[in-house]
């Protein structure tokens, strides 16, 4: 029996490469993009099918919801989404299936404040009558940098998480049909990807993330790109200046 992804074009797996856009792009991106679409394109040969579509002009919970729609609707076995304020690592796709999880991402880094992970664990949720989670009871906190650094002293470079940013991420079809629609289109006041993810620990999928320093992605500010030493270097002055005027 051939699987999905064999060489000899038997059958191939088909991964559909979504970007949800208002419509004016980053130059950075479209470099990495064209990068990131070149190892694509030789990724080929070992038994892959790329699609891609763009979704402009509309909320991104309703870009991604398209998205998914279409990623059934053509039978592709994976939805690869990106966003595109974000700078591409080399060879992420390669990285991301290699991962074989339902749910994977690379660590981007938000762009205001500290900069810290967009990687986010629950520390508590309500419950209704019948034990379900209530939707939107959800209170959460950023992984730390010291979590990262402790998680690479284990030499670990795929942790279990409970929400990660959607700046860039991979799904398994599978994933998507065992949760029940809306996938992303939420009524509380929280992000798509939060939603995504609790709905998904709900239907008992995992969400994990790669943590390897040469893999995050590049989130585009104006004017520069947060990385994880722009994360740390913040600290580091924030911590000298708590230092200097103690409370």
């Amino acid at each position: 029996m051939v699987e999905a992804g064999s060489p000899d074009g038997t059958k191939k797996t088909k991964i559909l490469i979504a970007i949800p856009t208002l419509g004016s792009i980053n130059f950075r991106f479209v470099h990495s993009l064209a990068e990131f679409m070149v190892d694509c394109t030789r990724m080929e040969s070992e038994g892959y099918e790329f699609l891609m579509m763009m979704l402009p002009k509309m909320l991104v919970a309703q870009a991604r919801e398209e998205a998914a729609k279409q990623c059934i609707a053509l039978k592709c076995d994976y939805l690869f989404m990106v966003d595109d304020d974000m700078v591409l690592p080399r060879f992420l796709m390669k990285r991301l299936l290699d991962a074989k999880k339902d749910i994977v991402s690379v660590m981007s880094w938000e762009r205001l404040g500290d900069h810290h992970p967009n990687l986010y664990n629950l520390l508590a949720f309500d419950k209704d009558e019948k034990g379900g989670v209530v939707y939107g009871s959800w209170k959460w906190r950023n992984i730390t940098t010291e979590e990262l650094d402790e998680w690479r002293k284990q030499k670990k470079d795929i942790v279990s998480i409970d929400v990660t940013g959607f700046g860039c991420v991979l799904i398994k079809t599978e994933a998507l049909k065992k949760i029940k629609e809306p996938w992303f289109m939420s009524q509380f006041q929280c992000g798509e990807d939060f939603f995504f993810c609790f709905k998904a620990k709900d239907a008992g999928l995992g969400v994990h993330a790669i943590i390897d320093e040469g893999m995050s992605l590049g989130h585009i500010g104006e004017p520069i790109v947060i990385t994880e030493f722009l994360h740390r270097y913040n600290m580091h002055i924030k911590k000298e200046q708590e230092a200097a005027c103690p409370k």
